[in-house]
């Protein structure tokens, strides 16, 4: 793992151990290419040595925003159901570009809808809320979990129907 044919030896080694801590963040959980950039920060990593271990972790495949969304999407929504606002500013959060969030959305929507997820968000609402399930109290949830209007008012028109 050469940083460069002129590189120093000093700043070879500063790869070196860049590198391999880059690898033990990473191997604890996924990162994307923000968050890595800001350990290296506060590392106190030397800009160019840190623009070469993430170039390099990127080109391994080891650091994948596109990557990183679509898991997080499965995972998150998965064990906290949540609409696609707040996946989006979950996302954002997380330094991962507007037009990467857009295409992990596009993909997890096409496989899953916003109102079966919106049914488990309220499933979870009720069994954790009991006796406090006023529609007002209800669909205010839902939205802070970033369901769209529309939707909200077709779970819960259906949920007091039933």
């Amino acid at each position: 793992m050469d940083v460069a044919t002129n590189s120093s030896p000093d700043e070879q080694s500063e790869f070196n151990t860049t590198h391999t801590r880059a690898l033990q963040a990473i191997n604890s959980r996924p990162h994307t290419e923000h968050e890595m950039v800001q350990k290296f920060k506060r590392w106190r990593v030397d800009a160019v040595v840190g623009d070469n271990v993430l170039q390099f972790l990127k080109e391994e495949g080891l650091i994948n925003d596109a990557q990183y969304a679509s898991q997080w999407l499965d995972i998150r929504v998965a064990s906290q159901p949540c609409g696609p606002r707040y996946a989006r500013l979950k996302l954002m959060q997380r330094g991962i570009k507007s037009a990467v969030i857009d295409d992990a959305l596009r993909a997890f929507y096409e496989q899953h809808s916003e109102k079966s997820i919106c049914e488990a968000a309220l499933a979870k609402f009720k069994r954790t809320h009991r006796g406090e399930n006023s529609f007002d109290k209800t669909a205010s949830y839902l939205a802070r979990r970033g369901f769209s209007g529309d939707v909200i008012y077709t779970v819960l028109k259906k949920d007091s129907n039933e």
